[in-house]
């Protein structure tokens, strides 16, 4: 139980912030010929479902060979360097490689490494 208490007067209305119930139950009839909220709902979701699947594939399937691919083409991140090593252990975690395949731009993504990589290194 929510502890809310409703006292309603002699006639069976409730004055809700100088607003009656009746006013409540005018607004949801003259909305009636709309699309019930609970079919818009259930539109929503349907519409927003088909697009995450359509609009981010990568993300759905953040495979390491996705970031692999990726990370071959990034400038500057030579294969066997520290970066690169460190880059390739963090793979294994699929939220990074989530995250990786999400951000937009290489140079995004070869920012963001680095950033980890110094965070990783300052702690050794």
């Amino acid at each position: 139980m929510s502890g809310i208490i409703v006292d309603l007067d002699e006639e069976g209305t409730n004055d809700i912030d100088g607003y009656e119930k009746e006013h409540f139950t005018n607004l949801n009839d003259e909305a009636s010929d709309e699309i019930p909220v609970k079919e818009e709902i259930y539109s929503l979701i349907e519409l927003m479902s088909s697009k995450s699947t359509t609009t981010f594939p990568l993300i759905n399937d953040p495979t390491i060979d996705k970031c692999m691919k990726i990370l071959a083409n990034l400038l500057d991140i030579l294969e066997g360097s520290g970066i690169y090593n460190y880059t390739v252990d963090i793979f294994i975690k699929k939220d990074v490689r989530q995250v990786f395949l999400q951000m937009t731009t290489d140079e995004a993504r070869k920012s963001w490494l680095e950033y980890n990589y110094q965070l990783h290194v300052n702690k050794m």
